[in-house]
């Protein structure tokens, strides 16, 4: 419960939780290579260019998983970047950045709902910390 004279500090977690995923480097390139073909198709003139969806394309696992692989099968990941999570969800990554960072005075939803789904995580407080202050 929240007194009158208690204060609510919310505090990311998102970067922390970053370094938690780990992305499989081929498979990104692959996606990379493709978004820049699209796009080139575009450009063309091309009407028919379906949009690359980043998540049919892109491995990427939970820091368990990369653990329980050899070394050798280790050297295919890398730890996630924030550019990598904003491609994964169609977000712009100044957008990761302030929820990193938490700059900006209101917290959307929508790219909280985003960033869990993408993640596969089951509540919000994996990203999100509210700390009652009294």
């Amino acid at each position: 419960m929240i007194t009158p004279d208690g204060k609510i500090t919310i505090k990311s977690k998102l970067k922390d939780l970053l370094k938690s995923y780990y992305v499989h480097t081929t498979s990104y390139n692959l996606f990379r290579q493709q978004q820049q073909e699209a796009e080139q198709r575009r450009k063309n003139g091309e009407t028919d260019v379906r949009d690359v969806n980043p998540l049919e394309i892109v491995r990427f696992i939970h820091i368990d998983e990369y653990n329980k692989l050899t070394t050798y099968a280790q050297d295919d990941y890398l730890p996630m970047t924030q550019g990598q999570l904003a491609e994964l969800t169609g977000l712009r990554p100044n957008s990761i950045t302030e929820m990193v960072r938490l700059k900006q005075s209101s917290i959307n939803m929508e790219h909280l709902t985003k960033i869990a789904t993408v993640l596969n995580l089951k509540s919000i407080s994996d990203i999100l910390d509210f700390v009652v202050e009294e």
